[in-house]
């Protein structure tokens, strides 16, 4: 979706093109230098995590978008049901996308490299062959994202036992 300004007055039309300049300005020097800084005060450096700290973050990174994952299959179905499939289709998607976020930050503490939307074609490239946790084939879509969503929690929970243990 583009956004245009000519429904602006010239001069806030100027504003807004000199506020993205300096934002550019900022953004360009801040990448040349390595650094980035809030309030004239540098960013914090990421510190490892005690065992008991990453478990915390695991269980709630888990529960949030395993829970996220969970509730759009339900949308999902519900419009599957009501031949909305606009809507469907949008909600499968939600649900890769959070089971994907969920073993990722579950297992890692990362968020994603590249935009979630683009899971789906990294999906169909890998299907789980280079963990060798491949998702089964089932009918449906219905079917799959519950395949999916089971191993999800399989995978996350095992982590979160070896966490528990450490």
């Amino acid at each position: 979706m583009k956004w245009s300004l000519d429904h602006r007055p010239l001069r806030k039309q100027r504003e807004f093109g000199r506020v993205l300049e300096i934002l550019h300005e900022e953004f360009e020097d801040a990448l040349k230098q390595g650094t980035a800084e809030l309030d004239d005060e540098p960013l914090a450096e990421p510190q490892p995590l005690s065992p008991a700290d990453q478990l915390r973050v695991a269980e709630d990174h888990f529960e949030d978008r395993y829970l996220a994952a969970v509730e759009f299959a339900d949308w999902a179905e519900y419009a599957r049901a009501k031949q909305q499939r606009k809507r469907a289709a949008f909600a499968f998607h939600k649900v890769l996308e959070q089971a994907y976020s969920c073993v990722l930050l579950t297992l890692t503490n990362l968020r994603p490299a590249f935009a979630l939307h683009q899971v789906p074609a990294l999906a169909c490239r890998g299907a789980g062959a280079a963990s060798g946790r491949g998702v089964p084939a089932a009918n449906g879509p219905g079917e799959r994202t519950a395949v999916l969503l089971e191993r999800v929690d399989s995978v996350c929970r095992e982590h979160l036992e070896t966490l528990q243990g450490a």
